[in-house]
């Protein structure tokens, strides 16, 4: 999203009041001289706690907000205009607060009160187009909704192996035609609603929903449907960690008929090492319960990925992650291991790309009903793609990937192409 215009120029079109000094107000000075932001903030607190004079809540308003305590500034900012109505300069100040915290109607009504004044007319100018950018709501939000659509080209849509006799109970046994790897082309619909409640600058609600179906032309039965929301507390413990907790409710469906449904708690937590690289480590506790032959499962994973942005336009993260899933019946018990590692670069405003490559390996633990043997997979991915943003807020993707599954038994070795041509829109 574009950047708004800064309402700093604005700012400095108005002459600033003198306030009065005081040997409190020499030493946040002397500590704002020296970059020592945040010890200046908790010295105008202490000191300036409950008070009511004008100069002194301009002080806590305007170090809070360096410090990126928005809500307190807000607060401050609110108490001074309740004092005195009409400071137009902190009008000003409140309407940048309330667009960053996603207040886009407060920050018009602040904004029309100064319009309305007998400003100079260069401010006017500049007041009217910060108006007429938050009428066409090119500000951030707390809420969005994204709708996405797009055909698909699948090589191996049933993942199903490309020989003709497989080994079952010891004995040879010939494939239909359905069994093998069938290529189809296929279409896709998705919709996804987040939503951010701030309960004050450290902690938040973070909820999402999301929905997704993919419907095929031949092989109807893998027509499939899948639904999640997810809700949940994140708090910022300081200016470089944060952590998440959210619960979760899926469900699938295949065919129009219920496959399963999982209830998932999914703590995380982030460290931002500097500006351009991270660490996150999150756990997943699920438990699965499918419609038919009562099966459950309770799953388990840890996954820790690592980004770094050598530059503005550049990308790269690794995922590593391990689990289990546990099942009622013990064949399909088993652990799993996965990488990914994902490149990504703005090649213009409207063009990026990006590369990426996987590897994951699932163990069963006990031998299959139709085999002697653990049935033990290594799968290969790579993938590319193309993002291109063809108006404001509408995007069209191109991906490719192809998947290769190798398997000690032979009727679960196949190889994939996928390709999709998607179009994205956000609210």
């Amino acid at each position: 999203m574009k950047k708004i215009i800064a309402l700093t120029t604005l700012l400095s079109l108005f002459s600033s009041s003198v306030f009065a000094t005081d040997t409190v107000q020499m030493q946040i000075e002397q500590l704002i001289a020296t970059n020592q932001f945040k010890q200046a903030y908790q010295l105008a607190k202490t000191s300036y706690a409950n008070t009511d004079k004008l100069e002194q809540l301009f002080i806590l308003a305007q170090l809070a907000k360096r410090n990126g305590r928005l809500m307190e500034a807000k607060k401050y900012y609110e108490t001074m205009l309740k004092i005195n109505p009409k400071l137009a300069r902190i009008k000003l100040e409140l309407a940048d607060i309330n667009v960053n915290l996603g207040n886009g109607e407060r920050a018009k009504q602040l904004l029309t009160d100064v319009n309305a004044e007998n400003l100079p007319p260069n401010v006017k100018m500049n007041v009217e187009r910060y108006l007429q950018l938050i009428n066409l709501g090119k500000y951030p939000k707390n809420s969005a909704l994204s709708l996405s659509f797009g055909s698909v080209y699948d090589s191996n849509v049933n993942s199903g192996p490309d020989i003709d006799t497989v080994t079952m109970f010891g004995l040879p046994f010939k494939l239909s035609d359905d069994a093998k790897g069938n290529n189809d082309l296929g279409y896709t619909v998705g919709a996804n609603y987040i939503h951010s409640y701030r309960l004050n600058d450290d902690m938040s609600i973070n909820s999402n929903i999301n929905f997704d179906y993919t419907g095929w032309s031949k092989f109807k039965k893998l027509d499939n449907l899948n639904l999640s929301a997810k809700t949940g507390i994140s708090q910022r413990l300081n200016s470089q960690q944060s952590a998440y907790l959210p619960i979760e409710i899926r469900k699938s469906y295949v065919d129009g008929d219920g496959h399963y449904t999982s209830y998932n708690i999914s703590p995380s937590f982030t460290h931002k090492f500097n500006d351009k690289a991270y660490a996150n480590v999150s756990a997943m506790i699920a438990k699965r319960n499918y419609q038919q032959n009562d099966k459950k499962a309770d799953i388990y994973s840890n996954n820790f990925r690592f980004g770094y942005q050598p530059d503005p336009s550049i990308n790269t993260s690794l995922q590593l992650g391990y689990g289990k899933e546990d099942y009622n019946f013990n064949s399909d018990d088993n652990k799993f291991y996965n990488m990914n590692l994902t490149l990504s670069k703005s090649i213009s405003d409207r063009l990026s790309a990006y590369v990426g490559a996987s590897y994951s390996n699932v163990t069963y633990d006990n031998p299959s009903i139709t085999h002697k043997k653990a049935r033990k997979d290594d799968n290969y991915g790579i993938r590319t793609g193309l993002n291109y943003n063809v108006a404001e807020n509408t995007s069209l993707g191109i991906n490719l990937s192809h998947n290769k599954n190798k398997s000690n038994i032979d009727m679960n070795e196949y190889d994939r192409t996928r390709f999709s041509l998607v179009l994205n829109t956000t609210f």
